[in-house]
């Protein structure tokens, strides 16, 4: 599990240890199927995808809810990830009617060939982006109201469906407890 995790997080070089310590790239979670290129899939970490497929993950494994690490990325509207595994000939099979029915606009632009690399990579919100310090601003969908100084109230999301920040927590706490799990049952 700590593949999936060091993929969720973006660690490329957590990666890499894994892989040279010998460890699965396509070990998957047994609770939802989630694999190391799933997890860098759903958290739009692009480095981290890029180097899983340079390594040679299953481009068509089945994954969280059965779809697919291209079906995910549709999902999450990570147009980057899109054009990373489409580059290496990914099955678009499903992905359009994942976009459609999760309203990922850019993402099925991306699979229908449109070119959005000139575009701002900021989330597209209801709104503007209101300046830092104004009553509220938003960020993809969250708001983060006046007063709010944490880092993420002062960032942009960057394609992923949720903002991260709001699961860093929970899923830092969960790796670690998948470690320690993996610990005792070694011991």
């Amino acid at each position: 599990m700590a593949l999936i995790a060091a993929a969720y997080f973006g660690n490329v070089h957590d990666l890499m240890d894994g892989l040279r310590d010998g460890e699965d790239i396509e070990e998957a979670d047994p609770k939802d199927g989630c694999r190391p290129l799933h997890a860098a899939v759903i958290t739009d970490q692009e480095e981290a995808v890029a180097y899983l497929l340079r390594q040679n993950a299953n481009l068509e494994a089945s994954g969280p809810d059965g779809l697919s690490p291209l079906q995910l990325a549709c999902r999450c509207d990570a147009v980057g990830v899109i054009r990373l595994l489409l580059d290496q000939r990914a099955n678009p099979t499903g992905a359009a009617d994942i976009c459609e029915a999760h309203g990922t606009a850019r993402a099925l632009q991306v699979l229908q060939g449109v070119d959005l690399k000139n575009e701002d990579p900021v989330c597209e919100s209801e709104g503007e982006l209101a300046p830092i310090g104004t009553e509220e601003r938003r960020i993809g969908t969250f708001t983060k109201e006046e007063g709010d100084k944490s880092e993420s109230s002062q960032r942009p999301c960057f394609g992923s469906a949720v903002d991260p920040t709001f699961l860093e927590e929970e899923a830092e706490q969960t790796a670690l407890a998948m470690a320690l799990e993996m610990e005792q049952e070694s011991a």
